[in-house]
């Protein structure tokens, strides 16, 4: 729900620097894969037992 809510948030044009999310949601990978498919710069916070898988070092970078 928070996804399809969220994307038509967006999608409206709501102003939206990124996206916070929590554990809730991070277990749902389609949350924040529809922020990336949307360029949408997000952070999530995941449990401390959440494997987790890192870009390559040329893919990642500073948006400020």
């Amino acid at each position: 729900m928070a996804c399809e809510m969220t994307e038509k948030l967006l999608g409206e044009g709501a102003p939206s620097a990124f996206v916070l999310t929590h554990v809730v949601y991070s277990s749902d990978y389609g949350f924040p894969h529809m922020l990336e498919d949307r360029g949408q710069p997000y952070a999530l916070a995941v449990r401390s037992t959440h494997n987790l898988h890192f870009l390559e070092e040329r893919r990642w970078y500073r948006q400020t």
